[in-house]
């Protein structure tokens, strides 16, 4: 099933709204002449538009502008607004897959994840004032890792070579990924990590171990005399061990 031609028809709208605004009186017939349609079929969605505090129509002179810049209406707004659709979802699944066929006892489990990034796409996605695609939601990635990238201006090539990297980890890499970030951060004075930085850090885990609840350098000292994880410790009778200062070993 496509979605219909009142999307693309209220994005042409919006468009011709904020380029003529300044220039002609934005009606209906102005807008239809632009799109190719019936002028009823504008007046409809434009109340639509108006409706979902989309669009405005000036007295007088003034004729339909945007409400908004367009940069703020993401494509799933415009959608929302000219499709009958629920008001936190893109789809509405069929309620009554059976559960006693195979396919349809799974179908939840195969499509569930994919229309939600469908939908993760749509409100991501603004009218292309400029050209540019803006990603400003990153739904479906670990915490740390969403809203570091959040903070970026990181584009889409750039997020779905991190999504390629990031997806081939398993739970522990992830756990280290995290904790080269943090380090990164740290050593920077609380600077933040740019794309790049997003980037490289998944090169390499192999060399870094996650090791629960040591946050401190004697915490780390005394897991490393512990244990044998430290090359330079191996070799060292217990006596010797046994003086060493927890603190400067895990400094160390």
């Amino acid at each position: 099933m496509q979605i219909t031609s009142r999307f693309t028809i209220a994005v042409h709208m919006l468009l011709c709204m904020d380029v003529f605004q300044e220039e002609y009186k934005v009606t209906s017939e102005f807008m239809a002449f632009s799109i190719g349609v019936n002028p009823v079929i504008v007046r409809k969605l434009l109340s639509q538009l108006k409706d979902a505090g989309l669009a405005e129509v000036r007295r007088g002179p003034g004729g339909a502008v945007p409400a908004r810049p367009l940069d703020e209406i993401t494509f799933l707004d415009i959608y929302r607004a000219v499709d009958c659709i629920g008001e936190n979802t893109l789809f509405h699944f069929h309620e009554n897959p059976n559960p006693d066929c195979p396919v349809g006892k799974n179908i939840h489990r195969i499509l569930d994840g994919r229309l939600a990034q469908v939908q993760d796409a749509m409100e991501r996605a603004r009218v292309p004032v400029d050209g540019e695609y803006r990603m400003i939601t990153f739904r479906g990635w670990p915490d740390f890792l969403g809203e570091r990238l959040a903070r970026t201006d990181a584009d889409v090539q750039e997020v779905n070579f991190l999504a390629g990297r990031v997806g081939q980890m398993d739970q522990k890499e992830i756990s280290r990924y995290e904790g080269v970030l943090a380090c990164i951060e740290t050593e920077r004075r609380g600077h933040e990590c740019s794309i790049k930085d997003l980037i490289n850090a998944t090169e390499n885990l192999e060399y870094f171990d996650f090791l629960p609840g040591i946050v401190k350098d004697t915490d780390l000292g005394e897991n490393a005399l512990d244990g044998d994880f430290l090359r330079i410790l191996q070799d060292l009778p217990d006596e010797v061990i046994a003086l060493m200062d927890p603190a400067k070993v895990g400094a160390y």
